[in-house]
C-alpha cells in the first residue's frame, strides 16, 4: 500500500472509476477526505481494473473499493484486521455478486444488516425522569456500554474524543438511575433525519424497558425539533432488536449491507 498525500493525487486515483457501471462501496464525502488526508490515514493500492482505498484506524482498516470488473485479487493488510460495509436495495442481483467477490478473496460476512425508519414512531412511553441528554461527565460510562455492546471491528466505535463531541451536541442520550448507566442511545441529525447509531442496554437492565423510554424520548425530541423520520440499521439475526423496532413503529424500507471483516492469515479469532 502507498499513502495518499494530497487531494490531486486522490482525485488521480479515482477519476478512471467515477463512471457508470464502476461496483464501489465509497460513501465518503469531500470532508472526510480532507480529514483522513490531514492525519496521515488515507492509503491505496491499485489494478488495472479497482483501486482499494484503505482508512487507518486503531484497529484495523477500513476499505472502500472502486472495480470495472470482479475478477481482480488484492494484496490485503497483514498487520490488522480489514472491514468494509457493502450497501444496496435488497435482492438486487448485484449485490449477491459483490459479496460472492470479496468472499473469494478472504473476506466474511460477519455483520448482515438491514434499514428501518419510522416517521411517527409509537413508543407508547411519556419521556421517562430517569431519561435525558447525557453530560459530559457520562462519556467513559457510554463508550464503554457501546464497546461492550457492538462488534469491535464492524460496529462503528467511536473513540473517547468522539463520544465527548456528540454529548456537546446534544446527540447522546442516558437512561440512569440512581448514578447507574441503564442505557445509551447515539444519534445524529442530518436534514429532517434522526439516524439512531448506537442503542445499547446494561445486561442487568435489559427486559425492563429501558430502550423503549430511549426511543420514547428521541421521539418527543423529533417532534420537538420538527424532523421528519428516524432511519437505523438493525442485525438481521437479532430479531428481539427487530421486533422492539416493529413495535416502535419502524419498517424495513428495502435497504440492506454486509459488514465484512477479513483477518490476516496469521491471526485467528
Amino acid at each position: 500500500m502507498q499513502k495518499i498525500t494530497d487531494l490531486t493525487q486522490l482525485s488521480g486515483l479515482l477519476s478512471p472509476f467515477l463512471q457508470k457501471g464502476v461496483f464501489t462501496n465509497n460513501f465518503l464525502m469531500l470532508p472526510d477526505y480532507e480529514k483522513y488526508l490531514s492525519q496521515g490515514l488515507l492509503y491505496y493500492t491499485q489494478t488495472e481494473t479497482g483501486v482499494l482505498l484503505f482508512h487507518r484506524r486503531h484497529t484495523h482498516w477500513q476499505l472502500y473499493y472502486f472495480l470495472k470488473r470482479l475478477n481482480a485479487s488484492f494484496a490485503l493488510p497483514q498487520d490488522k484486521p480489514t472491514v468494509m460495509e457493502i450497501v444496496s436495495r435488497a435482492n438486487v442481483d448485484s449485490f449477491a455478486s459483490v459479496l460472492a467477490f470479496w468472499e473469494k478473496n478472504g473476506f466474511q460476512n460477519r455483520l448482515p444488516r438491514k434499514r428501518m425508519q419510522a416517521f411517527a414512531p409509537q413508543t407508547k412511553l411519556a419521556p421517562a425522569r430517569e431519561v435525558n441528554f447525557a453530560r459530559h461527565g457520562d462519556a467513559k460510562a457510554v463508550l464503554e456500554l457501546i464497546k461492550a455492546s457492538f462488534d469491535p471491528y464492524l460496529g462503528c466505535i467511536p473513540t473517547q474524543a468522539e463520544i465527548e463531541q456528540k454529548i456537546a451536541q446534544g446527540e447522546v442520550i442516558c437512561c440512569k438511575e440512581a448514578d447507574k448507566l441503564q442505557g445509551v442511545l447515539e444519534f445524529a441529525r442530518k436534514g429532517n433525519t434522526f439516524f439512531i447509531w448506537h442503542l445499547a442496554v446494561s445486561p442487568q437492565f435489559r427486559r425492563q424497558g429501558v430502550a423503549r423510554k430511549l426511543l420514547a424520548f428521541l421521539s418527543a425530541l423529533m417532534q420537538r425539533e420538527g424532523k421528519r423520520k428516524i432511519q437505523l440499521w438493525v442485525q438481521t439475526t437479532n430479531l428481539a432488536a427487530r421486533k422492539l423496532y416493529e413495535q416502535s413503529g419502524f419498517h424495513d424500507d428495502g435497504w440492506e449491507s454486509a459488514g465484512l471483516l477479513y483477518l490476516p492469515k496469521t491471526r485467528k479469532e
